[in-house]
C-alpha cells in the first residue's frame, strides 16, 4: 500500500484531456489538476498540431510538477 498526502491528475491540454480530468475531479474532488501550457505540449505532425504531455520537455515538466 502506498500512502501519500496529495494526488494530482496530469492530462493532455486538449478537449479529451479536459474531459478526463473533469470526470476524475468530479468523482474525487480532493484531486488537483496540473495544468500544462498547450504551447509547451505542441508538436507538428503532417501539417497539424498535436498536443500531448509526451511532447513537453523534461525541464518544463520538472518546473511544472509539484515536489520535483
Amino acid at each position: 500500500m502506498i500512502l501519500c498526502d496529495e494526488v494530482y491528475v496530469l492530462t493532455d491540454p486538449d478537449e479529451p484531456g479536459d474531459k478526463i480530468a473533469l470526470k476524475i475531479m468530479e468523482t474525487y474532488p480532493e484531486i488537483k489538476r496540473i495544468h500544462i501550457d498547450p504551447c509547451k505540449a505542441r508538436n507538428v505532425r503532417e501539417r497539424r498540431y498535436k498536443y500531448g504531455v509526451e511532447y513537453c520537455s523534461n525541464q518544463y515538466l520538472k518546473e511544472t510538477l509539484p515536489g520535483i
